[in-house]
């Protein structure tokens, strides 16, 4: 892999089925296999209720960085495959959002903006989604969105002093949880 040819790219892993902090360590790790990637840094993950869906099952969710040689659609196309090899189904046929082994979310891609049918970079909530920006702004502070121009720390902090999202938006600190 030439360094001068590589982009960076945030990585959301989430799981709310099985043991999912010992998936998401072995999801990362397999991605590091891949030849056109090279891993960087894992956050802490954190405990959260599951949002825009009904669940009793709570998520572990985390965030890490990579460089890649892989276009964008390349590095979405392994995620997806890297999930359907740890039992992630996707019912096309389903409305929202389900119960998963395995969910792997391109976030970010250098500062790229992309708008396509089968791909949004920045992803389109992760603004919205403390269980993203908790464990990013604790990697990368001063990261900037690329649309909304604001660092992930600006954006959690706005996420925190929203009263109508603070109860929703709650995330918890797995102990020992690096990845």
């Amino acid at each position: 892999m030439n360094k001068r040819n590589l982009s960076t790219a945030w990585i959301g892993l989430g799981s709310n089925l099985g043991d999912s902090l010992h998936i998401l360590h072995q999801a990362w790790r397999k991605l590091g296999r891949d030849p056109a990637v090279r891993l960087q840094r894992l956050s802490t993950c954190y405990r959260s209720r599951p949002v825009d869906m009904e669940s009793e099952h709570w998520f572990i969710n985390g965030v890490g960085e990579l460089q890649t040689s892989l276009s964008p659609m390349e590095l979405l196309t392994l995620l997806l495959r890297i999930e359907k090899e740890f039992g992630r189904r996707r019912d096309p046929d389903s409305t929202g959002h389900q119960d998963r082994t395995l969910d792997l979310d391109l976030l970010l891609y250098d500062d790229l903006i992309i708008d396509e049918p089968f791909l949004q970079i920045p992803h389109p909530r992760m603004h919205n989604r403390m269980f993203v920006l908790a464990p990013l702004a604790g990697l990368a502070p001063k990261l900037k969105h690329p649309t909304l121009h604001l660092t992930m720390t600006a954006l959690k902090n706005n996420l925190l002093n929203d009263p109508a999202a603070a109860v929703i938006h709650q995330v918890f600190p797995v102990a020992g949880s690096r990845i």
